[in-house]
């Protein structure tokens, strides 16, 4: 039942042959004018928390945080050096994840900004959107942050039970995101949303329905609801005290009523958001367009092809940039990954569009492939479209692989 909450791009490496790997890094396609016009988002990784939470599997340190400066001089030499393959894109959209963002100083985040501004071309940029954490967003950065020009802020709460969050060695309790909360709120910053987990240990339905109903008194744009992923190693410490199966479909269904009878639109699987508050950086995602990851770890994807920055520290501080790997997406592997990441979203599989693109015999086996799911109300299949419905959500990880070729 669990939903596919991996990063773009990752999962059919998995069925990918290790020797087609080819760790150079992308070259420009010989035809600059046709690529001038298209765009490009940029995501920065800040590797850096205070504590690790038990479910984390992203790269991340708290015990680095003394080498925040040196990391930060490589990864403006990074964006440096990625400039020039990229400079004739302009970026749309940027987006500091990690870790914990929040954790930089108000003039670390400027140096950054500075940084991308002065090596890309930022005069069409859309949104600037950043992860927080509650104990770490004051609101002197609030301000600060609108000075910088983010548009968004987004709050791992997580849970508002104090017995959870100590659980899952998260570094806040309740009243401080409440806190976090009611400042974004107060400041007039519109443009914020917060993180929930279904399925955390101690978790219970009323609970949760609670920590729903709390959070929404505080009006956020957008809410992300996610099911703690069962195959994470940290977990099998605590999976004996979470919540079954049935009671983790109980309260997601509640919410996913509660959140569109309150104006929430469902755009993508994990995902609500109030009219135009949608997280535009993450929908190129989930709509294959192009992205360039800086910082440890960090993934892009660019004209079909896909690489990764190595995750060990040292290596980074030392070559800022290389990839680890790099992986060109064609056939199959670019075919399931168009399914994987339309069926994400709320407007689903685009038939016409994906007809055109692998011919009309593949959009016929993947329309007598869905038949099943559609006769058994799992998914929609509606203007040319598709897509999966309220239940057909809850076992998305199984019709994708189904669907996939």
């Amino acid at each position: 039942m669990f939903y596919i909450n991996i990063i773009p791009k990752i999962q059919f490496f998995i069925k990918t042959d290790p020797h087609n790997l080819n760790k150079s890094l992308p070259t420009i396609p010989p035809d600059p004018k046709n690529f001038q016009a298209r765009d490009l988002g940029l995501y920065i990784h800040i590797p850096f928390c205070r504590t690790i939470c038990a479910y984390c599997a992203f790269p991340a340190f708290a015990h680095k945080t003394a080498q925040i400066p040196e990391y930060l001089i490589a990864l403006q030499k990074e964006i440096e050096i990625k400039s020039r393959l990229f400079r004739h894109r302009k970026l749309r959209t940027i987006y500091f994840g990690g870790g914990t963002p929040s954790l930089l100083e108000a003039p670390q985040l400027e140096q950054l900004l500075t940084a991308v501004r002065n090596n890309f071309d930022c005069s069409e940029c859309l949104s600037v959107e950043i992860e927080c954490n509650p104990e770490s967003l004051t609101t002197e950065k609030i301000y600060a942050y609108r000075r910088l020009g983010l548009t968004r802020i987004s709050v791992g709460v997580q849970t508002l039970d104090n017995r959870i969050l100590k659980r899952l060695a998260r570094p806040h309790n309740a009243d401080a995101s409440l806190q976090a909360l009611a400042a974004l709120s107060q400041s007039g910053f519109k443009n914020f949303g917060c993180d929930l987990i279904i399925g955390l240990p101690y978790q219970t339905f009323a609970g949760f329905r609670q920590d729903v109903e709390k959070i929404l008194t505080c009006h956020p744009a957008h809410l992300s609801i996610y099911f703690l992923m069962p195959d994470t190693p940290k977990i099998n410490s605590f999976i004996a005290d979470c919540p079954g199966e049935n009671e983790q479909i109980e309260m997601w269904l509640w919410a996913d009523n509660k959140l569109s009878k309150a104006g929430y639109n469902h755009y993508e699987v994990s995902n609500y958001a109030l009219s135009d508050f949608e997280s535009k950086h993450n929908l190129r995602y989930w709509k294959r367009q192009d992205y360039l990851g800086v910082g440890l770890g960090a993934h892009s994807f660019y004209h079909g092809t896909v690489w990764e920055n190595s995750a060990i520290f040292e290596e980074y501080l030392k070559s800022p940039g290389k990839p680890d790997y790099k992986l060109r997406l064609t056939g199959e592997l670019l075919l399931n990954d168009f399914i994987l990441l339309a069926l994400r979203t709320s407007n689903g599989i685009p038939l016409a569009e994906f007809g055109h693109r692998f011919g009309e015999k593949k959009e016929l086996i993947l329309s007598r492939s869905a038949e099943e799911w559609i006769v058994s109300g799992h998914l929609i299949k509606d203007d040319n479209k598709l897509r999966a419905s309220t239940k057909g959500w809850l076992i998305l990880d199984l019709i994708t692989k189904k669907l996939c070729f």
